[in-house]
C-alpha cells in the first residue's frame, strides 16, 4: 500500500431511473481519482426500466497525496438522460506504526501446561494490525492458531495478545510481534522468551 492510508472499502451508489420509459445506458463515467466497479450493473447498452435502480461502487485509489479531492460522476442515457453523482473524499497522511517500550512483550516463565501470555500495543494510523511470529532457529516464521506440535496450543497470533499453553520442548521459543497498517514501514517489537519449566 503506498504511503498515505490504505485501501479503502468500495461505497455502493443507486441511481433511480425516476422517468416513464426504459433508458439505455452509455456505461461507467469517467473518473481521474476513484476505481468504479459495476458488476454488470451499468455497462454500456444496458437496459434501465422505468422505475428501477442500477448499482454502482466506488472507492478513492491509493497512492493519492493527501487533500481533499471532489469529483461530479455524470452517467448518461438515452433520450439524453443524464444523472450526476457529486464524490468528495479527505486523504489525510498516515503514520507507521510504532512500539513504545511500554508495548513490547516481556520475557513469560510458566510451567508446563500453563498459560503463557505475551502482548504487544502498536501506534499508528490507521490503527495498526498484528502478527506474531516465532524463531525456528533460522528464519521468523508466522504464527497461526491452534495446536502446534512441539510449542503447544497457540490463540491470538494475529491479535496484540498471544496466549500459549506451552509444552515442555516449547522452552526457549523466542516470539516477536510485527505491527502494519499499510504505512511503512512494518514495526518489529523486541524478542520475547518463553520458559517453561
Amino acid at each position: 500500500m503506498p504511503v498515505g492510508y490504505s485501501q479503502q472499502p468500495y461505497k455502493g451508489v443507486i441511481i433511480t431511473n425516476t422517468g416513464n420509459q426504459t433508458v439505455t445506458l452509455n456505461g461507467l463515467p469517467t473518473v481521474t481519482n476513484y476505481t468504479l466497479f459495476s458488476g454488470n450493473f451499468l455497462q454500456s447498452g444496458g437496459s434501465l426500466p422505468a422505475g428501477q435502480n442500477v448499482y454502482f461502487e466506488i472507492r478513492p485509489n491509493t497512492g493519492l497525496a493527501p487533500g481533499v479531492y471532489n469529483e461530479t460522476l455524470t452517467i448518461t442515457g438515452s433520450n439524453g438522460v443524464s444523472a450526476q453523482v457529486p464524490v468528495s473524499f479527505t486523504v489525510t497522511a498516515g503514520t507507521a506504526p510504532t512500539i513504545p517500550t511500554s508495548g513490547q512483550p516481556k520475557n513469560q516463565i510458566v510451567k508446563s501446561g500453563s498459560i503463557a501470555t505475551f502482548t504487544c500495543s502498536a501506534n499508528g494510523s490507521p490503527t495498526p494490525t498484528y502478527q506474531w511470529q516465532i524463531f525456528n532457529g533460522t528464519t521468523w516464521e508466522n504464527l497461526s492458531d491452534g495446536k502446534q506440535n512441539l510449542l503447544g496450543t497457540v490463540s491470538g497470533a494475529t491479535t496484540g495478545t498471544l496466549t500459549i499453553v506451552p509444552t515442555p520442548s516449547a522452552n526457549g521459543s523466542q516470539f516477536r510481534c510485527i505491527a502494519s497498517n499499510g504505512v511503512s514501514p512494518n514495526a518489529t517489537s523486541n524478542v520475547a522468551t518463553l520458559t517453561v519449566n
